[in-house]
């Protein structure tokens, strides 16, 4: 079976093509050029592999929480194809994807993506065993009350160690003194999510019958008012 995933939650674009014997995964920094390089993107990611729309069996795609402006265009381009082609679609929520990478380590893992306007995207993970399991909800959370909102009814009731990791991590690392100064802050080649996470947890989603159409899958808008227009 033929999957095609996408993610654009963050400025790093994530690409993953497999049919379950060959798989092709692109990772790449595009920052403000993600409208301009997407679709030439994925058009070259389908040559390589020697697909066409048609050919794909299932489609795929980040659903955030993330930059406003990006998951619109990747949701939107995965929404086109799949419509085209009459396929399924997995979303996949973003923080997830982040939290997959690290589900070799023991303990909680704590996501932190930067949502602008002194606010953070975050989410608490359980990791043991190989596997993920999130504890909390999505959250969109002041800078200033991240360690606060999140060790009063989470972290205490943990004796492994905590991992933060993602792009948000600047914005954080001097609010976790006297509350979280014990935590482990992930390297940078952590910040963004990776294809091979997102590949996986979309044919995850997938075996268990996960998918729906392409005028169904929503993505995770945080911001409740985030396109309204203000006087």
């Amino acid at each position: 079976m033929k999957i095609l995933a996408l993610d654009t939650s963050t400025q790093v674009l994530c690409i993953a093509l497999s049919d379950g014997s060959r798989t092709f995964l692109t990772r790449l920094d595009l920052g403000t050029r993600l409208s301009g390089m997407l679709v030439e993107t994925l058009r070259q990611q389908l040559d390589a592999a020697g697909w066409k729309a048609g050919d794909i069996d299932c489609f795929a795609c980040g659903v955030g929480p993330g930059s406003f402006t990006a998951l619109r265009i990747g949701m939107a381009a995965v929404k086109a194809l799949a419509w085209a082609v009459d396929r399924p679609v997995v979303g996949v929520g973003s923080l997830d994807i982040l939290a997959y990478t690290l589900r070799a380590e023991e303990g909680m893992i704590v996501p932190v993506m930067d949502a602008k306007r002194s606010m953070v995207y975050t989410a608490a993970y359980t990791s043991a065993a190989g596997r993920i399991r999130r504890r909390s909800p999505y959250r969109l959370v002041p800078v200033d009350d991240f360690a606060r909102a999140f060790s009063r009814k989470i972290y205490p009731r943990e004796k492994n160690r905590i991992i933060i990791m993602g792009d948000g991590i600047p914005l954080v690392r001097d609010k976790l003194c006297g509350r979280m100064s014990d935590a482990f802050l992930a390297d940078k080649d952590f910040w963004y999510p990776y294809p091979q996470a997102l590949l996986e947890l979309a044919q995850q989603a997938r075996d268990r019958g996960q998918t729906t159409d392409a005028f169904r899958v929503q993505p995770v808008y945080l911001y409740p008012k985030e396109c309204q227009i203000r006087k």
